[in-house]
């Protein structure tokens, strides 16, 4: 993986206490800090059913690309001195939107409900538009702010969208099971709507 010197973020430059936040495709997601704001540091972890470099670097080629309100925005790339590498992104302080629909202490008016499906929609819209297939939309990688505006997160399956039959026969199986269109689920090819169809569970 070669990064642009413009990406790096110095190792020693990640203060805080790396305060666990979850798990995400293929890594540990932390909470740090960086020039004195808040980051969530997401490292990558050996797989034996992935090849997890290649959707690493991925990961990182398409968020460094992404530029949306309700969308992670990518900060950096680091490397620990013992070689691991870390992609730094904002810090979402609320949540994510599964987490917050079974708080039974949290209101849910259908204006909300509508205001997150809004976010859900414009994130794929633009997404899609640069024909960027996410693969994994769930209400875990969907993240709430503190204004509770939703902003899509975790692109570790995410992939350019097939621009033939050949590469649209050679999208692979991943993702959830329960947020899976038909199309992953019966092994056969499938492209941009089987986020449709992802946003269609979570609604």
């Amino acid at each position: 993986m070669s990064e642009s010197a413009f990406d790096v973020i110095p190792f020693e430059d990640i203060k805080g206490q790396w305060k666990k936040l979850g798990s995400g495709s293929f890594g540990n997601v932390y909470k740090g800090s960086y020039l004195g704001i808040d980051v969530a540091i997401k490292e990558v972890l050996p797989s034996t059913e992935y090849d997890v470099a290649k959707y690493f670097e991925r990961e990182w080629r398409l968020m460094k690309e992404c530029r949306h309100p309700n969308v992670v925005l990518y900060l950096g790339l680091s490397r620990a001195p013992d070689g691991r590498i870390f992609i730094v992104s904002e810090y979402i302080e609320n949540g994510n939107l599964r987490h917050y629909i079974y708080d039974k202490t949290k209101t849910f008016p259908w204006r909300l409900r509508l205001s997150f499906a809004t976010d859900i929609a414009r994130a794929l819209a633009y997404l899609h538009a640069r024909k960027c297939l996410h693969r994994d939309l769930k209400g875990e990688n969907l993240l709430l702010t503190s204004n509770l505006r939703v902003k899509i997160t975790d692109f570790g399956f995410a992939r350019i969208a097939a621009r033939n039959d050949s590469e649209l026969k050679r999208l692979t199986f991943c993702g959830t099971d329960a947020y899976m269109s038909p199309e992953i689920l019966a092994g056969t090819p499938f492209d941009l709507p089987t986020d449709i169809y992802s946003m269609g569970v979570i609604l």
